[in-house]
C-alpha cells in the first residue's frame, strides 16, 4: 500500500512539473502591459484590466499584465481572459510576486523575459502604464526626475534613458526589435523619447499631451484588434489612436487629447533635419534670434509649456523672413515619414504628432540643459547647442 501510494504521489508530482514547464503555443502577438498602480492612478488600473477582460486573450493575441496595486502587497501577473463581470478582475493569476518596485526599469525587462519564456509570440506590443512627463522633471518646483512610472513606495522612476535600456534588453530577449513600444502615460510623444528607444524599437505610440486618468480604451481597442490580429504594427497603432480619441469625444477631455505613432527607423533622418536647423540658428545674428524666440513662443504648447509641437514650430518659423527655407523643408519631409498616424481632438489640430523641447526662457533652458545634453536626440541634432546660443 505504501509503495502504491508513493507511486501515485510521484506520478502526480511529475505531472505538475511537466504542466508548469510546458510552454504555451506561439501566438501572433503579446500585448504586455506593465501596469504601475503604486500611486494615485491605482483605481484606473482595475478599470483598465476590466476593460481588457471584455475581450481577453485569443488564439492570436496574449494579453498579459503585470499588475501592481497600492491596495495589494503582492504584484500579480495575469493572463487576461474574457469575462462579463465589469466590476471585478477574474483573470487567472499565473504568477504572484512580492511587491515589485515598478519604478525599476529592470522589472519591465523581467516581465518581458517571463512572457517570452512562458507565452511566446511572434510580435510584441510593450506598454508602460502610469504617470509620465516626457524626458524631464514634472515641473520647475519639483526637482526629482519623473519621466515615467513613478513608484510611491520606493520613490523610483523609469527615466527616458532607461526606456532605451529596456528596449535594448527586450530586443535581446526576443531576438528582434520591440514591434511597438507604447506609453499609456502623459507627455511621452516626443522626439527625445523616441530617439532613446529607436535602435531597438520599430514603432512608438504615445501622447504629446496629458492623458485622462482612464488612459487608453482597452476594450474598444481590443475589440477591433482581435478582428485583424495579423495587422501590421503601424495599423495596430492606428486602431488604438482612433479609438483613444473617439473615447474622449464628449465631456471635459473632448478638447484636449491626442495620440500618435511614429516610425523610429526614420529617427536619423529627422535628427539630421533638425541638425540642419541647429546649424542655421548657430549662424544667426541677434535680430534673427529674436524671430526664432517669437516662433517658439507662438508654436503649439502642451501641459508642460516647454514641450511644443515640432511641426507647428516649423510652420511658425515659415511665417518669418528668416532665410532657412531648405532647413524647414527638410524637417517637414522627415516628419511625413516619421509620423505614421496622428489623431487629435479639434482644438489640438495644430499638433502634428511629435513634440520637442522648446523652452521660452533662459531660466527654463538652464534648468534642464545639463540633463538634456545626455539624450541621444540632443547630441545627434545639436539642438541643445542651438538653444544655448538662443538663450546666451
Amino acid at each position: 500500500m505504501l509503495l502504491k501510494a508513493f507511486y501515485f504521489v510521484l506520478i502526480g508530482v511529475l505531472s505538475v512539473a511537466h504542466a508548469s514547464s510546458a510552454k504555451a503555443p506561439v501566438r501572433e502577438w503579446n500585448l504586455l502591459v506593465f501596469l504601475n498602480g503604486h500611486n494615485n492612478l491605482d483605481s484606473y488600473g482595475k478599470l483598465n484590466v476590466n476593460q481588457m477582460e471584455t475581450v481577453g486573450s485569443t488564439d492570436d493575441i496574449n494579453v498579459l499584465v503585470q499588475w501592481a496595486s497600492s491596495a495589494n502587497e503582492k504584484t500579480k501577473r495575469l493572463l487576461v481572459k474574457k469575462d462579463s463581470d465589469t466590476s471585478n478582475v477574474t483573470s487567472p493569476i499565473v504568477q504572484e510576486l512580492p511587491r515589485v518596485d515598478m519604478g525599476d526599469w529592470k522589472e519591465v525587462v523581467k516581465f518581458a523575459a517571463w512572457a517570452n519564456e512562458n507565452y511566446p509570440a511572434k510580435r510584441t506590443f510593450l506598454v508602460i502604464w502610469n504617470h509620465g512627463s516626457g524626458w524631464h522633471r514634472k515641473g520647475a518646483t519639483q526637482m526629482r526626475a519623473m519621466d515615467i512610472s513613478n513608484d510611491d513606495f520606493t520613490g523610483h522612476v523609469i527615466t527616458t534613458v532607461q526606456m532605451g535600456q529596456i528596449a535594448e534588453e527586450v530586443k535581446k530577449i526576443n531576438g528582434k526589435p520591440v514591434d511597438i513600444f507604447g506609453s499609456d502615460a502623459c507627455l511621452m510623444g516626443m522626439a527625445e523619447v523616441g530617439n532613446e528607444i529607436a535602435s531597438a524599437t520599430d514603432v512608438m505610440v504615445a501622447s504629446e499631451e496629458v492623458e485622462p486618468g482612464a488612459g487608453w480604451p482597452y476594450d474598444k481597442f481590443l475589440e477591433r484588434w482581435v478582428k485583424n490580429s495579423r495587422a501590421t504594427s503601424e495599423d495596430v497603432t492606428k486602431i488604438l489612436n482612433d479609438e483613444y480619441v473617439k473615447s474622449y469625444a464628449k465631456g471635459f477631455f473632448s478638447r484636449s487629447v491626442g495620440l500618435s505613432s511614429t516610425k523610429l527607423a526614420e529617427s536619423e533622418r529627422l535628427n539630421a533635419a533638425v541638425r540642419g536647423l541647429s546649424a542655421a540658428v548657430l549662424a544667426m545674428n541677434a535680430d534673427e534670434i529674436i524671430k526664432v524666440k517669437a516662433a517658439i513662443d507662438s508654436s503649439f504648447a502642451f501641459y508642460l509649456r516647454d514641450y511644443r509641437d515640432l511641426g507647428d514650430f516649423v510652420l511658425e518659423l515659415e511665417k518669418t523672413d528668416l532665410k532657412i527655407k531648405p532647413e524647414l523643408e527638410a524637417i517637414k519631409t522627415a516628419l511625413r515619414t516619421y509620423v505614421i498616424d496622428n489623431q487629435v481632438s479639434p482644438t489640438m489640430k495644430r499638433a502634428q504628432g511629435v513634440a520637442m523641447w522648446l523652452p521660452t526662457s533662459k531660466y527654463s533652458f538652464e534648468s534642464y540643459s545639463k540633463r538634456y545634453e545626455t539624450l541621444k536626440f540632443a547630441k545627434d541634432s545639436r539642438w541643445n547647442e542651438a538653444l544655448a546660443y538662443v538663450f546666451k
